[in-house]
């Protein structure tokens, strides 16, 4: 049987990070990449039988799938070229610019009964995939997502970074939202470079977010609360502590004191692989097994809707301050 052809579209930064995946990748065959910059495309090193074209249309009939690698703004137009095709997409994050396109590719992609997936990379790491075993009736999620400055910022850092803990929030915490607040700040762009979410559920549950491309370290957490434990997941170093406690009151001449009984576990977290191999793997095995993926792009899309009512949010803040 033969390896499934993989397309991709876009030769930058990230796009070149899958080409270094699928070449590596025994489940995969990397067969072309597409980019309208002529130059980026020769300057590639890539083996023999790898074509390279300008126009994305060409790789129809070439591909198994493709993987679309290109500023947001075209993602919309260029997924649902391929999923009107039928031809399996694996768009990069964020699914789309707005909640009606990734509906209407969604739609598409039903109907034609095609593979349809969201790069949202976080679903992959091993700490993640382990989380949902040791959840019991979670009360509260923060997430922190802390990075240095980079120059290449071209949008705010709720769609550019807190997007992925927003996605991942859907996934864990499937509740209705009933109240959002936020504020933020730009002090290095034009865009906001720093924000904080509290978001209250249907059931009682909340979230806060926290959201940093000014930070002096790189940070990636979740923590969670619940009635007898708190998870703290750190998806840099793949690994989860869960941590309980008890206290215990007893008495003594100079009154009622508390003892503090704490326990740590760090349980044993199966590593899988790099998340981006491994987020290819599941795309090619759908593709080969006639089946969606395992991260469904629903999410993808309430991850999309939620952060445009983040930034309404942060407009209107702006606004009220002027």
């Amino acid at each position: 049987m033969s390896l499934p052809k993989i397309g991709v579209i876009g030769a930058g930064i990230m796009g070149s990070n899958h080409f270094r995946v699928a070449l590596r990748n025994a489940e995969v065959k990397l067969a072309a990449i597409s980019d309208s910059n002529t130059e980026r495309l020769n300057a590639l090193d890539l083996p023999d039988g790898v074509v390279l074209v300008n126009d994305p249309l060409e790789l129809v009939g070439q591909v198994d799938g493709v993987v679309i690698a290109t500023p947001t703004e075209s993602h919309y137009p260029l997924a649902k070229m391929f999923l009107e095709k039928s031809i399996p997409v694996l768009v990069e994050k964020p699914i789309a610019e707005s909640n009606e396109q990734a509906e209407e590719l969604i739609s598409i992609a039903h109907q034609n009964n095609t593979v349809f997936m969201v790069g949202h990379i976080e679903r992959f790491n091993s700490a993640v995939m382990a989380l949902p075993q040791f959840l019991q009736d979670p009360f509260h999620f923060e997430f922190r997502r802390i990075s240095p400055f980079s120059g290449r910022v071209r949008e705010s850092i709720v769609t550019d970074l807190m997007i992925h803990d927003l996605e991942l929030l859907c996934s864990l915490n499937p509740y209705e939202i009933n109240s959002i607040q936020a504020i933020a700040q730009n002090t290095r762009t034009e865009w906001n470079d720093f924000a904080t979410v509290l978001i209250r559920f249907v059931n009682g549950s909340t979230a806060m977010l926290t959201a940093s491309r000014i930070g002096q370290q790189k940070i990636r957490t979740i923590e969670i609360s619940q009635s007898e434990s708190v998870i703290v997941a750190d998806l840099l170093r793949q690994d989860i502590v869960i941590s309980r406690v008890d206290h215990v009151e007893y008495s003594t001449e100079g009154g009622v004191r508390f003892k503090q009984h704490g326990v740590m576990e760090i349980p044993f977290i199966d590593r899988y692989g790099e998340p981006l191999i491994l987020e290819q793997q599941e795309f090619v095995r759908a593709i080969a097994e006639k089946r969606k993926p395992s991260v469904a792009p629903e999410t993808a899309r309430q991850a999309v809707s939620l952060a445009h009512q983040i930034e309404d949010l942060l407009r209107q803040e702006s606004q009220a301050r002027v």
